[in-house]
């Protein structure tokens, strides 16, 4: 429209010269104006009207990265503003760096005067696994086509933040799954090494049992300790807080965790041994049980005391406090008890099973460990295990 006044203003100047001075010179330039005006107003009416809009993008948290491969991370709409088709247009979307190829759909058609929604996935590399601390990128979404029998292409940019390897929110609480590593390889060597120095001897008592009391006092003996994140404890965050979960080889280095952390670990581990696991969540805290696979008619082999076991699915499981590592597992499964029943009768506990986590959070592919942990003295472990062991 601002061009089309734009050439009236010059005709209408023009030819008040042309008509004050008849010269070939000023003829030549109303001739050229009117020229270039059918120019603008053909190139108006053929120019594409395709265009990119309404660019959504959700939050991308790094530890998440498997499953945008199958959930979108985003949607855009692609509009036609024209009169006429358009057919086989091809949309690709990329986040530098952290994408190694496009993300890419084929739209077949795209009538006059129409749009379609289209959900953006993202196959991302393992550098994103390097991003310790929020990141701000660019995304770009850029559509192909062909116009007047040639190649044109639009394309939008947008920043975008991906939350480091650590970051979680608990909206969804199976997003626990992608921290819980049992295949990772520092833990595993950890694990493997530290039950066959401190192998249990209690034939007596369920194995499950026996393995999860000897990596609970090994945890102890290692010197690790229950301490509240620094960033908010787990009983002030809400449902979009962003919050942050260690990795179990950090915990391990570390000696310390909060009780995310340390819930991460015993699941991790004991995964890693082919017990089944769950995070539970209940007001302000998360704890976790494992299954000992008796089957509920057999509970008596572990406890006489109900109190003291859960009924899931027909098979007996322990819940364990894991703040409580460094005292007793005997306290640990008291408390951890305690807590269960607590809440599951006040109707306020949440059990996320690892296996079924997994289904939409996948473990996150650590790339191997540039450290190693050593195993705590013999010494400091073997008295633990002996005195738990005789309590059961």
């Amino acid at each position: 429209y601002m061009s089309r006044r734009a050439y009236d203003k010059a005709i209408a100047s023009l030819d008040k010269a042309v008509a004050l001075e008849p010269s070939a010179e000023n003829k030549l330039a109303l001739d050229t104006a009117y020229a270039e005006q059918k120019r603008a107003i053909d190139f108006e009416k053929n120019a594409p009207k395709v265009v990119i809009k309404d660019l959504a993008l959700e939050q991308v948290f790094s530890a998440a990265y498997k499953q945008y491969i199958d959930k979108p991370i985003g949607k855009v709409t692609i509009e036609n503003g024209g009169d006429k088709d358009y057919a086989n247009l091809k949309l690709r979307f990329t986040i530098k760096d952290y994408m190694d190829f496009p993300f890419t759909l084929d739209i077949p058609s795209l009538a006059a005067n129409s749009s379609t929604e289209l959900a953006l996935n993202a196959v991302f590399n393992n550098r994103i696994l390097e991003i310790d601390e929020d990141t701000g990128v660019q995304v770009e979404v850029a559509v192909n086509f062909a116009s007047n029998n040639k190649d044109d292409a639009i394309r939008i940019t947008k920043p975008m933040t991906i939350y480091g390897k650590n970051a979680i929110i608990w909206k969804d609480l199976n997003m626990v799954g992608a921290f819980v590593t049992p295949k990772d390889d520092l833990l595993r060597d950890f694990v493997r090494q530290a039950l066959n120095e401190h192998k249990p001897k209690a034939d007596a008592v369920d194995r499950s049992l026996l393995t999860a009391m000897t990596l609970f006092d090994i945890y102890g003996a290692h010197g690790i300790n229950y301490v509240v994140d620094p960033n908010g404890a787990y009983s002030t965050l809400t449902e979009s807080t962003v919050d942050y979960v260690q990795f179990s080889r950090e915990t391990l280095k570390l000696k310390s965790g909060d009780c995310d952390d340390l819930s991460v670990l015993l699941s991790a581990s004991l995964e890693n041994l082919g017990i089944e696991t769950a995070i539970l969540d209940v007001p302000g805290h998360l704890l976790m049980m494992f299954n000992t696979t008796l089957a509920e008619n057999e509970r008596h082999l572990i406890s006489l005391d109900d109190d003291l076991l859960v009924i899931r699915e027909g098979e007996v499981w322990i819940p364990v406090e894991a703040t409580m590592i460094g005292q007793s597992f005997a306290e640990a499964w008291a408390e951890g008890a305690r807590k269960y029943h607590k809440y599951a009768k006040e109707n306020k506990l949440e059990a996320v099973v690892l296996n079924k986590a997994w289904d939409t959070f996948k473990p996150v592919t650590l790339k191997p460990a540039a450290y190693t942990v050593s195993l705590p003295d013999k010494q400091r472990v073997q008295p633990m295990v002996q005195r738990e062991t005789d309590m059961l």
